[in-house]
C-alpha cells in the first residue's frame, strides 16, 4: 500500500486555505463597498429632502395644497426685550398669532385678522413686568395650529 505524498496534500490544503481567505476578503470588500453606497444614498436623500423648494413642500402627490402656513423660530430665541417672529402664509385666510406664558395664559395678541399670502415679520416687545422664563407663540389659520417656544432672559 502506497502512502499519499504528504507534501502534495499540504500544498493542496494551503491552496484551499488561500482560496478561502481570498473569498472572505472579496466578501468583506463587497460588504464595505455596499455599505459605502448605502451611506452615500442616505446622505443624498437627506440633502434632497432638506433642500426642497417651497412649491415641492406645498403640494402632495395629487397636487393638492397641504400647507397653508409656516411658523419659524423667533430671532433671537433667547431675548431680553424684543424678538422677531417670522411666518409665511401660502393661502389667503384668517390668521391669529398669540403669545402665552408657561401656564397657558394669554400674554398678547400680535396679529389677528385676514391676511394675504406672503412673508411676515412680527416683533414682540416684552413689557417690563414680564418675568424671565419660557413663553409660547401660537399661529392659527383655518383650524390648523403651530406652536413654538421662546425664552425671555
Amino acid at each position: 500500500m502506497k502512502l499519499p505524498d504528504t507534501n502534495h496534500y499540504l500544498c493542496q490544503k494551503e491552496i484551499l486555505t488561500i482560496n478561502t481567505t481570498r473569498k472572505e476578503l472579496n466578501m468583506r470588500n463587497v460588504l464595505k463597498k455596499t455599505f459605502l453606497v448605502i451611506m452615500i444614498l442616505i446622505a443624498i436623500y437627506k440633502v434632497a429632502s432638506s433642500s426642497q423648494t417651497r412649491s415641492d413642500s406645498l403640494f402632495s402627490a395629487k397636487n393638492k395644497i397641504v400647507k397653508s402656513f409656516e411658523l419659524y423660530q423667533n430671532e433671537p430665541e433667547r431675548f431680553r426685550q424684543i424678538t422677531c417672529i417670522k411666518f409665511d402664509i401660502y393661502n389667503e385666510g384668517s390668521v391669529s398669532l398669540k403669545v402665552y406664558d408657561s401656564n397657558g395664559q394669554l400674554i398678547e395678541t400680535l396679529a389677528e385678522g385676514e391676511m394675504q399670502p406672503g412673508k411676515y415679520n412680527v416683533y414682540f416687545k416684552a413689557s417690563q413686568d414680564l418675568n424671565r422664563g419660557e413663553y409660547y407663540y401660537k399661529l392659527e389659520m383655518n383650524g390648523k395650529t403651530q406652536v413654538r417656544t421662546m425664552v425671555k432672559l
